[in-house]
């Protein structure tokens, strides 16, 4: 069995298997709210429970489950798995790195760190953008080092505003040096 797990932020979804879990446990509760979540934004993270009461898998759970990873690969922002059954625990820290996202394994005396993990706010960006209107242009103002969420962010502003007004006429980046720069004529010696 599959239930929801309360109490997480918008863009984490928690999950508890207990007993032995089946397809439709799959069908009825994890794929419904994976799919309504990401109706709403465009990554997840994912907090999975399997707890004392965790029996395993039916053959079909397991393909349903293989399913779901490769139809949202790249829509999970993060994943942490909370077991302490050794066979599940070794295969996500065997299949772990293929997940483009960052996973991570926590036993069940760890359940409060895992949920503290999985929880931490995404990083603040540190790209400011902002459109002229009237000339249809960009201006991207990067401030140090950029993420992906950084770029996420303002793609998720930039897709809108063009399917509204249309194409951009073009992109203007101001980006702060961090050198002091000095053109080069100025150290030219005056004939």
């Amino acid at each position: 069995m599959i239930e929801l797990i309360s109490g997480l932020p918008s863009y984490v979804l928690g999950f508890k298997a207990s007993g032995e879990v089946s397809a439709e446990d799959y069908r009825t509760v994890l794929v419904p709210a994976i799919e309504e979540t990401l109706s709403k934004t465009k990554k997840v993270r994912l907090l999975y429970v399997l707890g004392d009461g965790f029996e395993g898998y039916s053959g079909a759970a397991a393909w349903e489950d293989a399913k779901v990873g490769l139809r949202h690969l790249t829509r999970f922002d993060r994943v942490a798995v909370v077991t302490d059954v050794d066979w599940i625990e070794n295969t996500v820290k065997a299949f772990g790195f293929v997940m483009p996202c960052e996973v991570r394994v926590f036993n069940n005396d760890s359940l409060q760190e895992a949920r503290e993990w999985i929880a931490e706010p995404p990083p603040v960006g540190k790209l400011s953008f902002e459109f002229l209107d009237e000339q249809r242009v960009l201006i991207l103002r990067p401030h140090g080092e950029l993420h992906v969420a950084d770029f996420e962010r303002v793609a998720a502003e930039i897709d809108p505003y063009i399917e509204k007004h249309g194409k951009l006429s073009g992109v203007m980046i101001v980006a702060e040096s961090s050198k002091s720069y000095e053109p080069a004529w100025r150290h030219r010696a005056s004939c």
